[in-house]
């Protein structure tokens, strides 16, 4: 099965958050090779999301190149997924 992903821009010209609602969060990170020069900047992006989390939300990490790792199952503890994150490299295809 293939599927097809498109990316546009759109702006945002409004955003409220009346009350806080929790979050599940699911982040994919594509870890091969050839995007191994923009895996630090990803990273840092998704340590900068897990380190806002509230107590209330949760948040799971996965890679992939070839084949699919989980690293973090869905958790609220943001050091967890700062540790599944420490060891991961850009490789394979």
């Amino acid at each position: 099965m293939f599927a097809l992903w498109t990316r546009s821009l759109q702006k945002i010209s409004f955003f409220s958050h009346e009350s806080h609602t929790p979050i599940s969060l699911g982040v994919l990170i594509d870890v091969s090779g050839s995007l191994q020069d923009k895996l630090r900047q990803g990273l840092q992006t998704v340590r900068g999301v897990a380190s806002s989390l509230s107590s209330d939300d949760e948040m799971f990490v996965i890679t992939f190149n070839s084949r699919v790792d989980l690293k973090q199952s869905f958790t609220s503890d943001p050091q967890k997924i700062q540790s599944a994150l420490r060891d991961v490299r850009a490789h394979g295809e």
